[in-house]
C-alpha cells in the first residue's frame, strides 16, 4: 500500500461480521470525513451434497449453504446498511441530491445454471453442488431492489 502513500488505506474485514464492517466503515470516514460509494464484491462458494441423509454430511451440506448466504447475502446487507448510515451524512450534490452509491457486485448464477446435460447434474450432485452461491447470488438481486427503493429518497443510488 506504500505506493499510493496517503490516498489509501487497508482495513481488512470479513463480510460474515458486521464489527468488522462498521470497523472498516469508520476508519475510512475518519480518514477522509465522508464516504461516497461502497463496492460489495463479497462471494464464496462451498460445496455440499444437498441429498444428504446421515447426520455428519447433512450438517456438513447445511452449514456449507447457510454460509454461503451470510457471507454473499447477510453480509452485504450488513455492509449495505452501514455505508448508507455515513452517506446519508454527506451533503446533497448535484441536480438530484445525491449522497452516494453503493454497488452490490453479483453473478450470473442468480439466474443461469451452468450445467447443460443430465449426465452433468448427476456429477455435480456427486461431487457436491453448491447451491448456497446461486442462492444467495439471486436474493442479492432482490435486497438491491430493496435498498434502491428505500434509499433513493436519501439521494443514495444502488445498483448490482
Amino acid at each position: 500500500m506504500a505506493q499510493f502513500g496517503d490516498d489509501a488505506i487497508f482495513v481488512s474485514a470479513d463480510n460474515g461480521e458486521p464489527d468488522q464492517l462498521k470497523a472498516a466503515a469508520k476508519a475510512a470516514y475518519d480518514k477522509w470525513g465522508h464516504i461516497d460509494l461502497l463496492v460489495n464484491c463479497a462471494g464464496t462458494s462451498s460445496q455440499g451434497n444437498f441429498l444428504a441423509w446421515d447426520d455428519e454430511e447433512e450438517a456438513a451440506a447445511t452449514a456449507a449453504f447457510e454460509r454461503g448466504i451470510k457471507i454473499n447475502l447477510v453480509g452485504s446487507y450488513h455492509a449495505a446498511r452501514i455505508a448508507s448510515h455515513y452517506m446519508i451524512m454527506n451533503e446533497p450534490e448535484g441536480d438530484y441530491g445525491e449522497r452516494g452509491a453503493i454497488v452490490l457486485v453479483g453473478s450470473m448464477a442468480s439466474d443461469k445454471v451452468f450445467i447443460p446435460f443430465q449426465a452433468e447434474i448427476l456429477k455435480a450432485v456427486a461431487a457436491g453442488y453448491d447451491f448456497g452461491y446461486g442462492s444467495s447470488k439471486a436474493a442479492l438481486l432482490g435486497l438491491n431492489r430493496d435498498l434502491a427503493v428505500f434509499l433513493s429518497p436519501y439521494g443514495i443510488r444502488c445498483n448490482a
